[in-house]
């Protein structure tokens, strides 16, 4: 064979050839339009939706039976759909695949799509996708503030579901070396997606220094998959400090309920060092006196079982609970009466627990300083309908002058400063000395008791004090005589006789 026949032997073949692959291009063509992803961000251990929108090509001329659509990874097949129906030529199906992701990461997939015609011939298109599945835990928040050594402490925590499915049968916890749990456990039975929850945990340290706490979630997935997380923070613990500290002051009467103490007056005791001054006396010559005594919590960590003991020259008068435990930065005013003690010194001792033993503060006030103090004495109220004039004196019962003293009528109930002497100032007043006063108020029926108000100065400390004084019943108002007219007719009668013995005794000498 010369090589003219053969090279027209090869053009034959290899137009067989073309003629062939021309002629096995199938009548029904397939495509994928579209890939849609729900969750948008898959999360490890949920159900995850892959949906391929499968459409017969507008140039196919055939319809097209869906034999199978499939979801791979590499070589593992992940989700198998068969027998999705049939399309015409221009039409398109959705076909949902399915899957779950136990691990996160970014994941190649193949979306592949087979078909068969009428003739029985067969066509398949496929579609990667990529797929980015994150990790599918409850995310822990831990808030550690400082502790203090042998004090229970409060862990306060937050769990967050992240996830675009439901979290169950979360169980949280927390431990620490040198750490005791008093309340290292807590479950939330489910978290729906997006959902937050707070959590406290209590513990209590039992050394010092910076130590790792280690909080754990485990849970379980909506397909069940059970799995924890965990995270790790510091707490800085301190040593305790017990430090109770205690002031006193004077109290006014409306800082208090306390019944023991409703008898007790405004004007109390002079205690140099705290507000007060003078007081009232009354029918013994007692003088009655408020005062409160505040215990603080000025230390890290708590105390229990506070008592207060109050003494009159070192013997005791009055012993009173203060509180079952204070806490750090905390404080309780005690009132305390100490009508009629004339002792010189007061003093007063808080008591507490501080775990393992007992504890005491002390401090105390000597009234023994030569100082002013006010008295209102020979008090007196004398009425003329509803007009009253307040008349007594104002004693320095005190070892020093007061000054700038102004005494005055306040307003009450049914009672009020009227003129002429709403306010009487008496100036300077020196020690054992005293000053009569004269004040005028309009005094209602209804009222029971006069308020004054006594200002003065002390060693440059303005003080302000009150007292009331009480208003006796009143009978009704009677004149020693006759009425006005009988006076009238009495006096006219008898200036009428005067008159007629006159002119008798002129007529006789006549």
């Amino acid at each position: 064979m010369n090589r003219s026949l053969l090279f027209a032997a090869a053009v034959l073949c290899l137009g067989l050839v073309a003629f062939s692959t021309a002629a096995a291009v199938p009548d029904a063509r397939l495509t994928v339009d579209s890939v849609d992803v729900d969750p948008e961000t898959p999360t490890a251990g949920s159900p995850v939706t892959i949906t391929p929108t499968v459409e017969s090509s507008a140039g196919s001329t055939e319809p097209v039976d869906i034999d199978a659509v499939t979801l791979e990874d590499g070589d593992e097949t992940l989700v198998n759909v068969t027998d999705s129906g049939a399309l015409s030529p221009g039409d398109g199906i959705t076909v949902p695949l399915t899957t779950t992701f136990d691990e996160p990461g970014t994941y190649d997939l193949t979306v592949n799509v087979t078909g068969t015609d009428p003739a029985g011939n067969t066509t398949a298109i496929e579609e990667p996708v990529s797929l980015v599945v994150e990790p599918g835990a409850p995310q822990l928040e831990i808030n550690t503030e400082d502790a203090v050594n042998g004090t229970a402490s409060t862990v306060e925590g937050l769990v967050t579901n992240p996830t675009e499915g439901t979290l169950r049968d979360i169980e949280l916890s927390i431990a620490g070396d040198g750490v005791e749990g008093l309340t290292d456990r807590r479950t939330v039975s489910s978290l729906e997606a997006g959902e937050e929850r707070e959590f406290t945990f209590d513990i209590r340290p039992e050394t010092t220094g910076t130590v790792s706490l280690e909080t754990t979630a485990a849970y379980r997935t909506g397909t069940g998959t059970e799995d924890s997380i965990s995270r790790t923070d510091t707490i800085a613990i301190d040593e305790a400090a017990y430090d109770v500290s205690l002031e006193v002051t004077a109290l006014d009467g409306s800082e208090t309920e306390d019944d023991d103490l409703d008898d007790v007056g405004d004007i109390g005791i002079d205690i140099p060092g705290i507000g007060g001054g003078g007081g009232v006396e009354g029918d013994s010559g007692s003088v009655n006196s408020d005062i409160g005594v505040i215990v603080s919590n000025v230390g890290n960590a708590p105390v229990t079982d506070v008592t207060l003991d109050s003494m009159a020259d070192g013997e005791s008068f009055s012993v009173r609970p203060v509180a079952t435990t204070l806490d750090p930065g905390t404080e309780e005013t005690i009132p305390v009466s100490i009508t009629d003690r004339s002792a010189a010194n007061l003093s007063f001792e808080a008591t507490y627990d501080t775990g393992d033993q007992r504890e005491a503060v002390t401090t105390a006030i000597d009234r023994s300083t030569e100082q002013g103090s006010v008295a209102v004495t020979g008090a007196d109220i004398d009425f003329d309908g509803e007009q009253a004039t307040i008349t007594g004196d104002l004693g320095n019962t005190g070892g020093g002058s007061v000054s700038g003293v102004v005494v005055a009528v306040e307003e009450g109930e049914d009672v009020s400063p009227a003129y002429p002497s709403r306010d009487f100032f008496l100036g300077e007043i020196e020690s054992d000395g005293f000053a009569p006063f004269e004040l005028t108020a309009a005094v209602g029926e209804n009222a029971t008791q006069v308020p004054l108000e006594v200002q003065y100065t002390v060693d440059g400390e303005e003080r302000t004090e009150t007292v009331s004084l009480p208003v006796e019943e009143r009978g009704e108002d009677e004149d020693d005589g006759l009425p006005s007219f009988v006076l009238i007719g009495g006096l006219a009668a008898t200036l009428l006789g005067l008159a007629l013995l006159l002119v008798v005794l002129y007529l006789r000498r006549r």
